[in-house]
């Protein structure tokens, strides 16, 4: 057992290949601090090891020489019973190739973000990224990633990176800000179940910086009816510029302040049976662009603004059967269509 009452407590610079293996470990600062300055290429594995708290990140990886660094994180846990200051995983590249496996991780916890990767002015490549559980207690966002390519095999076509059970949050306990953000990201990631608990911001939000091809964009998956999202104060899902295969469970968004769900030059499928959409400042069910083929079948309640909108579809039938209500004292804005050539509603 580590308690380092002054710094952290492991420590390293430069030093790859290494191994971080079966600790318990705390830190005034960070509890693991690893930071790749020079040209130095390697492995680094980090596994098995329980963070028992920490003044700032539980596990902070700053990469920053030429080289590429390959590193492995699975099988950590986060202690419930300590005080976790900063992001519980923080990962930033800014040179060179960062290659990342974060599976298996549990009670991912934090007063800030729970993992937070950051791949802008470098190559950042999650390889792995499967059976990851973010504590409700986490009092910021789920994941947030920005920059990062979703590759199992760096270079080359994108290979499906197998995301297995996602769990961020727990219902009646979501974590405090939104569940999953990913900021131009690209490559492929498929979650066999996930589940996003999200208490002040978008459940699942994605973009990417050009459609989908197999070595560009992004492609997000998810197997039958083995996710659902629940998100406050922030829409369920949030699309942009992302190719879709996402047969919801269930999806649920109450008093968000911009949409409830927002599709932008989304293609492939987006469909769920169950779900309800409540009160969002914005339109409740938004649709630009795109050929996405939507089915929705959840309940959509408001009073102000409009409640479903579809504007400039290119192609794919869009079909709501759930109960939509507006309060129908003249300040509403119903259903909007606008030239939607090819699209089927």
């Amino acid at each position: 057992r580590i308690d380092a009452s002054a710094g952290s407590g492991v420590a390293a610079t430069n030093d790859v290949p290494a191994e971080i293996r079966g600790l318990s470990l705390s830190g005034s600062a960070n509890a693991i601090d690893i930071t790749i300055a020079d040209a130095s290429a390697g492995t680094l594995a980090i596994g098995d090891n329980t963070i028992d708290g920490a003044g700032a990140e539980g596990i902070d990886i700053n990469k920053a020489g030429a080289g590429t660094l390959t590193l492995d994180v699975q099988n950590n846990s986060w202690n419930p019973a300590g005080t976790h200051t900063g992001n519980a995983f923080d990962a930033r590249a800014t040179a060179g190739a960062l290659a990342l496996d974060f599976s298996n991780n549990s009670v991912v916890l934090s007063a800030a973000t729970g993992v937070l990767l950051d791949g802008t002015g470098a190559t950042l490549t999650v390889t792995g990224f499967a059976n990851n559980d973010v504590s409700g207690n986490t009092a910021g966002t789920g994941v947030s990633a920005t920059n990062v390519r979703f590759d199992a095999i760096p270079g080359g076509a994108f290979q499906q990176v197998a995301a297995g059970a996602t769990t961020i949050g727990e219902s009646g306990n979501g974590v405090g800000a939104a569940g999953i953000l990913l900021a131009n990201v690209s490559g492929d990631l498929a979650f066999a179940d996930l589940d996003i608990y999200a208490n002040n911001g978008a459940g699942l939000q994605a973009s990417s910086a050009a459609a989908y091809t197999g070595s560009a964009g992004l492609q997000l998956a998810v197997d039958a009816d083995a996710a659902s999202v629940s998100a406050v104060g922030g829409p369920a899902v949030d699309l942009n510029t992302v190719t879709a295969a996402l047969p919801f469970q269930s999806i649920d968004s109450t008093n968000s302040t911009s949409t409830g769900v927002s599709l932008s030059s989304v293609s492939g499928s987006f469909s769920t049976d169950w779900g309800s959409i409540f009160s969002a400042s914005g339109a409740d069910f938004a649709i630009s662009g795109g050929s996405a083929t939507v089915s929705y079948g959840g309940s959509i309640t408001d009073d102000v603004g409009a409640l479903v909108t579809i504007a400039n579809s290119t192609g794919g039938a869009k079909t709501f059967t759930g109960a939509i209500t507006d309060g129908n004292d003249g300040d509403g804005s119903g259903v909007s269509l606008t030239n939607n050539g090819g699209a089927t509603i």
